[in-house]
């Protein structure tokens, strides 16, 4: 009688293939790393943000142990001129402060400056950047008294007693608090809220364990509203403005049935028509969407509230996940609707025309959007004229904040309202293992955390009008308006700009780089002319913003030369500072202005001299031609001449007399005194005064050639007269009043713009602090 285990008989026949158990289930796709640890964060705690980009460039996050808080930034690797993400720094102080609490949330303030931290037990605590990006000064430490019930849902320097934690003048915080008026126990209990700021006070949209939606207005009123600490009387203690709560607007209620009908008049849909809610879908983010700020456009007439519920991801091929969409972002536009009253109302005339019943405010429920991926994030960026958002497997999408229709890039290319409508894009990842991610100031970056706790920086890209190899103009200059136009906010919102430089390098070649610097000028605008309202330029706000980023878009590496036009900006950056800090410093005193001279012209082969300074890269040429770094010489001239007389005047003794006689000393043993040297500078006034007059250039041709010089480093035409008499006639009458041995024999090598041998080893073996203008240390470059 044969076994029953026979050679005939193969098991593998019966269970398929011999190195697996497959039971010809359809194939399921894993869930992405730590995605279920994630959901589940979302779902259980309102406020559960662990990366977050500051508007001044810093990066906080939350480390894998949840004790920690960590900083990076973007910075330029000097070694190679890459920008990359910086060395990580932990912030010791948050983690003694909050004594081994597990960290949940972290929230920058609007300026960027003040970071808040979120514990698990619902304390707070706020810390200052001072100056440098990677160090922190503790302003708040957390003072909570950890319990089950303190737990954060929502946060805007809010916490989830629905308080305000302000500070007072004297540096101390302080807390007022309010109760949010339910129906029940249970609405009282929320998973998550959502806050943002207007004009009109603060909008505040929560959800409960009920699964209700409530919106609230809130005021805050300072008693008194006017404080002058000047003119308060010396007491003790000091009495401070103290605020208070007010709701201005009255709650608004709906349930949520995901996924449900919806009807757009504002009223709940009755049981007839109603869908069954699916118990899987969980909240699992909550925002409020405002309108556009600067959307030329137009913008949404009210607020959205978006509300993301998702379901259980599938944890193993052998438990398959539940049908339907992964994520369903359900929608509510704050609305109004007119009280309906019984028809018996009608009747009573005299009371229908006696009453004005005001409208109620109401929720519509929009139509719902549904995504076969996990929503890990909803952000509203670029001012506003963008919502992204962000997915398991880490694609970003871009939808337009006042229809949520999707940004394919291929819009109306002649209306540029931000960089995702133009067309800029995320690639996708292929890791798509981010599972927390935060935006750059302008959006142009994105940085995102995965579940080892490992952060990984992605940049927008744009294919510039080059597609399937053709070339499209329109979309290349829709491109380019669309970073003008972002870096043009950021220089009005005072936010950090390194991200749109990041693009710039990485992705523009040098003539789009130029296009992009004369959009900037035209933009702002900036006039570039400073012959006559020289005065106007110290207080410029845009200016230094310009000058810095032309500086940097000719920054090789630090053991290469910049640019010639790189080297135009920065020295003009350095005279402006210069410019600032002298009369800081020193006595302030404008003295006798210096009587310019008329020079004559001379005319000789003016043919040959033209056509040799169009070959010419002279940096002391272009500084002394251009308004804006010719006035910087002045205030800098300015500064100095009242170095004697604050030692003339001043009552000085001990150190501070003999430090003021050195400097003395050192400003009269230069090749060329001041009043030489201003009296120079009236002669280059003169000598411009006259070319721009002979050409017939006024007020309005004059801005094209100044901003030849900022832009281009290139002398233009309407200026060879000016050199030819500077050349001619200028420099040849100041020579026995200048020691040109010591200026020509000087070594020039730290300024860091030459080519010769000398300035390329002091790059390799020098650094030089910008501020002081002193070496700083030793430093020999690795294979020199």
């Amino acid at each position: 009688m044969p076994l029953m285990m026979d050679d005939s008989i193969n098991v593998d026949d019966l269970f398929g293939e011999p190195t697996s158990l497959e039971l010809g289930l359809p194939p399921s796709a894993s869930p992405a790393r730590g995605l279920a640890q994630r959901l589940d964060e979302m779902r259980l705690l309102g406020c559960c943000q662990k990366i977050a980009w500051s508007k001044l460039g810093c990066i906080a996050y939350i480390s894998q142990d949840s004790l920690r808080v960590k900083v990076r930034h973007l910075q330029c690797r000097p070694s190679d001129g890459k920008w990359v993400l910086s060395d990580e720094t932990p912030l010791m102080p948050i983690t003694e402060a909050h004594g081994g609490h597990a960290l949940t949330h972290l929230s920058w303030n609007e300026a960027g400056s003040d970071l808040a931290v979120v514990d698990v037990t619902g304390r707070v605590s706020v810390y200052h950047i001072p100056f440098a990006l990677n160090s922190v000064n503790g302003l708040r430490q957390p003072a909570f008294s950890p319990d089950d019930g303190s737990q954060i849902v929502g946060m805007m320097w809010l916490n989830t007693q629905r308080s305000l934690l302000y500070q007072n003048p004297d540096g101390r915080w302080d807390d007022i608090s309010v109760d949010l008026k339910s129906t029940s126990y249970s609405d009282r209990l929320l998973s998550h809220a959502a806050l943002v700021a207007t004009q009109n006070g603060i909008l505040v949209a929560t959800y409960s364990v009920c699964q209700k939606i409530r919106f609230y207005r809130v005021q805050i009123n300072w008693n008194p509203p006017q404080w002058d600490p000047a003119q308060q009387p010396k007491q003790t203690p000091p009495q401070f403005p103290v605020p208070s709560f007010r709701f201005t607007h009255s709650k608004v209620e709906t349930s949520c049935t995901v996924p449900g009908m919806h009807r757009n008049d504002g009223e709940e849909p009755d049981m007839m028509h109603q869908s069954i809610s699916n118990p899987l879908y969980t909240l699992s983010r909550l925002d409020i969407i405002l309108p556009a700020s600067d959307n030329a456009a137009g913008t949404t007439a009210n607020p959205w509230i978006v509300a993301v519920f998702s379901t259980p991801p599938q944890a193993t091929p052998d438990h398959p996940g539940p049908q339907g969409p992964a994520s369903v972002i359900v929608r509510w536009q704050l609305d109004t609707a007119a009280f309906t009253l019984h028809p018996k109302f009608d009747e009573m005339a005299a009371k229908r025309n006696s009453t004005q019943i005001k409208p109620r405010p109401v929720l519509r429920r929009l139509e719902d959007i549904y995504s076969d991926r996990y929503v890990i994030s909803v952000d509203q960026i670029e001012y506003g004229n963008v919502v992204a958002i962000t997915y398991d497997d880490s694609s970003v999408s871009f939808y337009d904040p006042k229809t949520m229709a999707l940004f394919n890039g291929v819009d109306d290319a002649n209306t540029v309202t931000g960089l995702a409508q133009a067309g800029f894009h995320y690639a996708p990842d292929a890791s798509g293992q981010g599972q927390h991610v935060s935006f750059s100031p302008s959006a142009c970056a994105a940085v995102m955390l995965d579940s080892d706790g490992q952060t990984h920086l992605r940049v927008m890209e744009h294919s510039y009008g080059a597609e399937n190899g053709l070339y499209d103009e329109n979309k290349f200059s829709a491109a380019i308006a669309s970073l003008t136009l972002a870096f043009c906010r950021g220089c009005g919102s005072e936010v950090n700009t390194d991200d749109i430089l990041l693009i710039l390098i990485q992705q523009l070649s040098q003539d789009a780089q130029i296009t992009f610097i004369n959009e900037v000028y035209r933009a702002l605008p900036i006039n570039c002319n400073f012959t006559v309202e020289q005065e106007k330029l110290m207080n410029h706000p845009y200016i230094p913003k310009c000058l810095s980023i032309q500086a940097a878009l000719g920054f090789a590496d630090k053991y290469k030369p910049r640019s010639f036009a790189s080297s135009v900006s920065w020295s003009i950056l350095q005279l402006r500072h210069a410019a600032i800090l002298y009369p800081f410093f020193f006595q302030y005193n404008k003295g006798i202005q210096a009587e310019p001279h008329d020079p004559g012209y001379v005319s000789a082969d003016q043919e040959a001299f033209s056509q040799k300074l169009k070959t010419t890269n002279s940096l002391a040429l272009i500084i002394l031609l251009s308004s804006m770094s010719r006035a910087f010489l002045r205030f800098i001239c300015r500064g100095l001449r009242g170095i004697h007389a604050g030692y003339t005047n001043a009552s000085l003794g001990g150190d501070s007399r003999l430090q003021y006689a050195e400097i003395c000393q050192a400003l009269d043993a230069t090749p060329a005194r001041i009043d030489v040297y201003e009296k120079f500078l009236s002669a280059v006034d003169s000598a411009v005064r006259h070319a721009y007059h002979g050409a017939g250039f006024g007020d309005t041709e004059r801005p094209g050639p100044e901003k030849e010089l900022l832009v281009n480093a290139r002398i233009p035409p309407v200026l060879v007269a000016a050199v030819s008499t500077i050349l001619r006639q200028t420099v040849p009458g100041l020579k026995s009043e200048v020691d040109r041995m010591a200026i020509y024999m000087h070594d020039y090598s730290w300024l860091g713009f030459g080519s010769d041998l000398r300035s390329e080893l002091y790059r390799r073996t020098r650094e030089v602090d910008i501020i002081k203008k002193t070496p700083i240390r030793m430093t020999i470059a690795q294979g020199s």
